[in-house]
């Protein structure tokens, strides 16, 4: 009886914190692009709620983005965070909105939306994960549902469906195709490349994609799974252009809008884009570093995989990778002449991850002790990342262990430290 007691209690006692942050409420999301091609979402919940709350809120553009179709509704913001609630604060379990359905760049986040110059769409489910009241750690499973007419394909998880997919997504969500493209699929890799893109720059991708992926096969071990890639392009009449890209689990992508974005595009910059995203897909959970002052291994390790891939693709190829090699180790030798490099990221100046990471994995590559034992970058990487998989967190300290036997002690000493750094809370994500 008494054991009987203590276990009801300490059910009780983790149910608890449950019950206290909504999770017992469950949200199911449509999102729905009709026959007008426009854009809805809908909420349903399964007991009345006082409002909808977002687990990501990187800028306010939902308050003018989205829009309900019931006015009773408003999207505003509530202790930083955007939210969903009637204006008479009474409750609900239903809500549905228009959204926008074009580019927006956020803030160290995914776009919600990256059009393909044919009408196709490329969105982020991570976007639309709601919790029910407030968002709290212990929700990470968001049940959504895509309509579309039956004459699109759409791709969820690398699966493809017709008019129709419905799953559980978790974590950052992923990037989720609606249209009608033809992909381009071998063994190794699924992918949509916009056909608006430059010819010589589309014919480029077509050719190099596979091949960047027997190459980092070979050299950091065959995936388990079959990558996403994505490549989109949409005009934009306010005059702005640019791009921006990024990785989510499996999946590799990259969006230019405007014209301008197009008109010069550079076809050693877009494969030195590629080659560095699809080595974060096979750098694997070693990736995953959180301290952002820390995020030059990963960021300046895929830059250096880059640097050899395209070291490997022809003399053209060597001749822009020597040239962003020698323009980088200036831009990084002038800032961190002026300050340190902590002090650099401090005031988000995140290009030093880039530019200085890729300086750093040249010093460990040509490293004397490295090159008498014929010892790669991707054999490190491989050690490192084995060194995650059995249970050490993917940060410095781990990194600079798994460093040791494979470079002189001056490396090691110069690395451990230029960069060593003990306390951070920010967190800078792989994000477009």
């Amino acid at each position: 009886m008494e054991l009987g007691l203590k276990t009801f209690n300490i059910c009780l006692l983790l149910l608890i914190p449950l019950m206290a942050s909504g999770v017992e409420t469950n949200v199911e999301t449509t999102i729905e692009k009709t026959v007008q091609n426009e854009w809805i979402l809908t909420y349903r919940t399964d007991a009345q709620i006082d409002m909808l709350a977002f687990k990501s809120s990187p800028d306010k553009s939902r308050t003018f983005r989205w829009r309900p179709l019931d006015d009773n509704f408003v999207v505003t913001v509530l202790d930083n965070k955007e939210i969903i609630r009637k204006s008479d604060s009474t409750k609900f379990t239903k809500v549905s909105l228009y959204l926008t359905p074009t580019y927006i760049a956020l803030p160290k986040d995914y776009a919600p939306f990256s059009p393909f110059s044919d009408g196709s769409m490329l969105i982020h489910s991570g976007r639309f994960f709601a919790c029910p009241n407030t968002c709290t750690g212990y929700q990470n499973s968001w049940e959504i549902t895509l309509i579309s007419n039956n004459t699109d394909l759409i791709i969820v998880d690398g699966k493809s469906f017709k008019g129709k997919s419905s799953w559980v997504d978790k974590d950052e969500g992923q990037k989720v195709y609606v249209g009608s493209a033809v992909p381009i699929e071998n063994e190794d890799i699924f992918a949509l490349i916009d056909n608006e893109l430059p010819s010589i720059l589309f014919k480029a991708l077509q050719r190099q994609i596979p091949e960047m992926m027997v190459y980092f096969s070979e050299k950091l071990g065959k995936l388990k799974f079959k990558p996403t890639l994505f490549a989109s392009y949409s005009d934009d009449n306010s005059g702005s252009y640019g791009n921006q890209g990024g990785t989510l689990p499996n999946q590799v992508f990259m969006h230019w809008y405007g014209k301008k974005a197009i008109a010069d595009l550079n076809e050693f910059q877009v494969s030195w884009f590629f080659a560095h995203e699809i080595a974060h897909v096979f750098q694997g959970e070693a990736k995953n570093i959180s301290a952002i002052e820390q995020q030059w291994i990963h960021e300046g390790g895929a830059e250096y995989m880059a640097y050899e891939l395209l070291n490997s693709l022809g003399s053209k190829y060597r001749n822009y990778a020597k040239e962003k090699f020698s323009t980088d180790t200036k831009n990084c030798l002038k800032n961190t002449s002026e300050q340190s490099f902590g002090a650099l990221i401090q005031q988000k100046k995140y290009d030093a991850l880039y530019e200085c990471g890729l300086v750093f994995w040249k010093i460990i590559a040509t490293d004397e002790l490295a090159l008498e034992n014929k010892v790669s970058i991707f054999d490190i990487w491989t050690n490192f990342n084995h060194q995650v998989d059995d249970g050490n967190p993917a940060n410095f300290n781990t990194f600079i262990n798994t460093l040791k036997p494979f470079v002189t002690e001056n490396t090691y000493n110069t690395i451990q430290g230029f960069l060593e750094y003990r306390t951070t809370e920010n967190k800078h994500p792989n994000k477009e």
